[in-house]
């Protein structure tokens, strides 16, 4: 059985969780949010409540210190997560980090790339899948989905 952690923050990454959850091959290891963003529609209780209730450890904070000693997994799924990740918490995980970026990479990196895409004239913006490695939205990619560039996709981000 594979061993799962959970980090950030959205809906979409409790929908994420959701999939996994009712899965016999796969174990929810942790769930690791924090601060939400008023225009997400979606309160960072609600994970706490989902570990409550699956019965999985939570944290809440920012600081990689002070989770890194309690995040064991053999692979941790990153969806729109605060801060970048330093390699020495990439390399806990024997299956590594995929993060979920809502960006063309490696032409977005960072925050906004949908309002970067539409600023820059794009006329489809990239959900992008990659194994993460040390640095801002780096490592290999595994998935990339493109959308067009309209008002209904950019509600999935």
């Amino acid at each position: 059985m594979t061993r799962v952690g959970f980090m950030g923050r959205t809906k979409s990454l409790y929908n994420t969780i959701d999939l996994f959850r009712n899965r016999s091959d796969f174990e929810i290891a942790f769930i690791w949010t924090s601060k939400n963003e008023d225009y997400y529609g979606f309160e960072a209780e609600r994970f706490e409540a989902l570990a409550s209730e699956i019965n999985t450890p939570f944290h809440y904070g920012v600081k990689v210190e002070e989770f890194f000693e309690k995040a064991e997994a053999d692979l941790v799924i990153s969806v729109n997560f605060i801060n970048i990740i330093p390699k020495t918490f990439i390399e806990k995980f024997s299956y590594g980090i995929l993060n979920a970026h809502a960006g063309d990479l490696p032409k977005y990196r960072g925050n906004a790339c949908p309002n970067w895409a539409i600023l820059n004239g794009e006329d489809r913006i990239a959900l992008t899948v990659h194994l993460m490695e040390a640095g801002l939205d780096v490592g290999p990619i595994i998935l990339k989905k493109f959308l067009a560039l309209n008002i209904l996709n950019l509600a999935y981000f």
